[in-house]
């Protein structure tokens, strides 16, 4: 009973954390979602989700740019039939700033010859 108990102890104590942080920012023509899953200190997998929202006609091409002090994302997309959204997932982080509760995000994405500036804000 002492050795199962000790056991036990010992995989509780080798258990790192886990947390999920969600952050959201709408301009005047795009959204933005970010959402990070954080094991421990040192290792986070991030997705985002960058969706037209304008009026005008869809973009047949967008540059975008997703950073923080802790990371950059950066790339482009484009098609013939307009840009309605952008998925990215599963961008993996090993040994890496991972990202806090305080971290500042901003999107900046350029499209159409219009550059839109993106402040995300945490979502709880």
């Amino acid at each position: 009973m002492k050795k199962a108990f000790l056991l036990t102890l010992f995989f509780l104590s080798a258990c790192t954390s886990y947390k999920e942080i969600h952050y959201s920012g709408v301009g005047d023509q795009w959204q933005v979602e970010y959402h990070a899953e954080i094991v421990g200190n040192k290792s986070q997998r991030t997705s985002f989700v960058i969706t037209y929202m304008g009026q005008y006609p869809k973009p047949k091409k967008m540059t975008y740019q997703i950073q923080s002090d802790r990371f950059s994302h950066t790339g482009s997309s484009s098609t013939d039939r307009g840009i309605q959204s952008i998925n990215r997932d599963g961008l993996d982080c090993q040994s890496c700033k991972t990202l806090t509760k305080d971290t500042d995000i901003q999107a900046k994405i350029w499209s159409d010859g219009r550059t839109e500036v993106i402040d995300l804000d945490l979502m709880e």
